[in-house]
């Protein structure tokens, strides 16, 4: 597996003092400009579809370790993921990493 850089993320945070910011990123992603990867994290469209389909999988770990309240175990593909060890097959995207 080659070296990931994974891309910087969109946050709700990012403009702290504009209370209207978080609306108006879930307007971009309903609009397809902005993938939303998870709630408060989003990628441009174009670099979410860039990313092979391990990678997007790496960047939702990424999302759920971010937004977590306590710090997720990771198991089986996830772990691998984490890790650097590659794996055979990504989980088709459903709910569950």
């Amino acid at each position: 597996m080659s070296n990931f850089t994974p891309p910087l993320w969109i946050t709700s945070a990012d403009d702290p003092d504009d209370e209207y910011f978080s609306r108006r990123l879930s307007r971009r992603a309903k609009a397809g400009e902005l993938m939303r990867v998870r709630q408060g994290l989003y990628l441009p469209t174009p670099v979410w579809k860039d990313l092979k389909p391990w990678e997007q999988y790496r960047m939702r770990i990424e999302a759920v370790h971010r937004t977590a309240r306590s710090a997720p175990i990771f198991c089986h593909r996830a772990s691998a993921q984490v890790w650097g060890i590659p794996v055979i097959t990504i989980p088709a995207t459903g709910g569950h990493l």
